[in-house]
Protein backbone atom coordinates (compact mmCIF):
# COMPACT_ATOMS: atom_id res chain seq x y z
CA UNK A 1 0.00 0.00 0.00
CA UNK A 2 1.20 3.52 -0.90
CA UNK A 3 1.93 5.86 1.39
CA UNK A 4 -0.97 8.05 0.61
CA UNK A 5 -3.39 5.12 0.31
CA UNK A 6 -2.50 3.62 4.30
CA UNK A 7 -3.13 7.73 5.21
CA UNK A 8 -6.56 7.44 3.34
CA UNK A 9 -7.53 4.12 4.94
CA UNK A 10 -6.06 4.81 8.86
CA UNK A 11 -8.32 8.66 8.38
CA UNK A 12 -11.41 7.26 7.27
CA UNK A 13 -11.28 4.19 9.45
CA UNK A 14 -10.85 6.56 12.37
CA UNK A 15 -13.78 8.75 11.52
CA UNK A 16 -15.75 5.67 10.82
CA UNK A 17 -15.22 4.83 14.28
CA UNK A 18 -15.65 7.96 16.31
CA UNK A 19 -18.72 7.21 18.50
CA UNK A 20 -19.67 10.89 18.47
CA UNK A 21 -19.63 10.95 14.44
CA UNK A 22 -21.99 7.80 14.73
CA UNK A 23 -24.55 9.70 16.21
CA UNK A 24 -24.56 11.92 13.83
CA UNK A 25 -24.03 10.08 10.59
CA UNK A 26 -26.10 6.81 11.82
CA UNK A 27 -24.65 2.99 12.29
CA UNK A 28 -23.37 1.57 9.70
CA UNK A 29 -21.72 5.63 9.57
CA UNK A 30 -22.43 7.18 6.33
CA UNK A 31 -19.32 8.69 5.68
CA UNK A 32 -18.25 7.00 1.98
CA UNK A 33 -15.15 7.16 -0.17
CA UNK A 34 -16.87 6.36 -3.15
CA UNK A 35 -20.36 7.72 -4.73
CA UNK A 36 -23.15 5.93 -3.23
CA UNK A 37 -26.84 5.92 -4.77
CA UNK A 38 -29.16 8.18 -3.19
CA UNK A 39 -28.09 7.87 0.29
CA UNK A 40 -30.02 8.73 3.70
CA UNK A 41 -29.40 12.34 4.87
CA UNK A 42 -27.30 13.67 6.31
CA UNK A 43 -23.96 11.94 5.04
CA UNK A 44 -20.23 12.64 4.29
CA UNK A 45 -18.21 11.69 1.00
CA UNK A 46 -14.64 11.68 0.76
CA UNK A 47 -14.25 14.52 -2.11
CA UNK A 48 -10.96 15.22 -3.06
CA UNK A 49 -7.25 13.96 -2.46
CA UNK A 50 -4.19 15.82 -3.53
CA UNK A 51 -0.62 14.86 -2.29
CA UNK A 52 2.51 16.95 -3.19
CA UNK A 53 5.98 16.25 -1.98
CA UNK A 54 7.33 18.51 0.55
CA UNK A 55 11.08 16.74 1.39
CA UNK A 56 13.03 18.10 4.40
CA UNK A 57 16.57 18.16 4.69
CA UNK A 58 17.14 14.83 5.65
CA UNK A 59 13.60 13.34 5.46
CA UNK A 60 11.32 12.06 3.01
CA UNK A 61 8.13 14.69 3.34
CA UNK A 62 4.69 14.64 2.07
CA UNK A 63 1.60 17.32 2.13
CA UNK A 64 -1.94 15.83 1.86
CA UNK A 65 -4.72 17.91 1.20
CA UNK A 66 -8.15 16.35 1.58
CA UNK A 67 -11.62 17.23 1.43
CA UNK A 68 -14.62 16.23 2.82
CA UNK A 69 -18.25 16.94 1.56
CA UNK A 70 -21.44 17.16 3.45
CA UNK A 71 -25.02 16.94 2.79
CA UNK A 72 -27.76 17.68 4.61
CA UNK A 73 -31.40 17.99 4.27
CA UNK A 74 -33.07 19.23 7.98
CA UNK A 75 -32.24 21.91 10.06
CA UNK A 76 -30.42 24.62 7.97
CA UNK A 77 -27.17 26.09 8.06
CA UNK A 78 -26.97 25.48 11.72
CA UNK A 79 -27.33 21.63 11.15
CA UNK A 80 -24.98 21.79 7.69
CA UNK A 81 -22.49 23.99 10.19
CA UNK A 82 -22.47 21.56 13.16
CA UNK A 83 -22.21 18.50 11.13
CA UNK A 84 -19.09 19.92 10.09
CA UNK A 85 -17.87 21.28 13.40
CA UNK A 86 -18.42 17.35 14.44
CA UNK A 87 -16.56 15.96 11.66
CA UNK A 88 -14.02 18.41 12.64
CA UNK A 89 -13.60 17.69 16.30
CA UNK A 90 -13.95 14.08 15.26
CA UNK A 91 -10.42 14.44 13.01
CA UNK A 92 -8.95 16.10 16.00
CA UNK A 93 -9.69 13.22 18.17
CA UNK A 94 -8.22 10.49 15.78
CA UNK A 95 -5.24 8.34 16.34
CA UNK A 96 -4.29 7.14 12.90
CA UNK A 97 -2.56 4.04 12.72
CA UNK A 98 0.47 4.53 10.47
CA UNK A 99 3.09 2.10 9.35
CA UNK A 100 5.32 3.35 6.79
CA UNK A 101 5.03 7.39 7.74
CA UNK A 102 4.40 9.89 10.76
CA UNK A 103 1.75 12.32 11.04
CA UNK A 104 3.77 15.47 11.68
CA UNK A 105 0.57 18.01 10.60
CA UNK A 106 -2.76 17.40 10.33
CA UNK A 107 -4.94 21.05 10.28
CA UNK A 108 -8.69 21.48 9.35
CA UNK A 109 -7.91 24.07 6.83
CA UNK A 110 -11.25 25.80 6.22
CA UNK A 111 -15.32 24.93 5.92
CA UNK A 112 -18.00 26.53 4.05
CA UNK A 113 -21.55 25.45 3.46
CA UNK A 114 -23.84 26.45 0.77
CA UNK A 115 -27.10 25.47 -0.82
CA UNK A 116 -27.36 22.97 -3.55
CA UNK A 117 -29.47 23.45 -7.11
CA UNK A 118 -31.68 21.63 -4.95
CA UNK A 119 -32.61 24.41 -2.35
CA UNK A 120 -33.33 21.87 0.58
CA UNK A 121 -30.68 20.34 0.91
CA UNK A 122 -26.95 22.05 2.00
CA UNK A 123 -23.64 20.89 1.31
CA UNK A 124 -20.49 21.34 3.64
CA UNK A 125 -16.85 21.20 2.75
CA UNK A 126 -14.56 20.46 5.30
CA UNK A 127 -10.78 21.08 3.71
CA UNK A 128 -7.35 19.67 5.93
CA UNK A 129 -3.88 20.17 5.56
CA UNK A 130 -1.63 17.38 6.76
CA UNK A 131 2.18 16.69 6.48
CA UNK A 132 3.40 13.30 6.74
CA UNK A 133 7.05 11.93 7.16
CA UNK A 134 8.48 8.50 5.47
CA UNK A 135 9.35 6.31 8.59
CA UNK A 136 13.21 4.83 8.14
Amino acid sequence: MTAPQELLVALISALRADPALQAVLGQPIRLFDAETIAPAFPYAVLQQYECRDADGVSTRRLKHRIEFATYTRHGGMIAATDLLSQMREAIERATLSLSSQRLVHIMPAETEVFRTHKTTVLRGVLRLSLYTEQVL
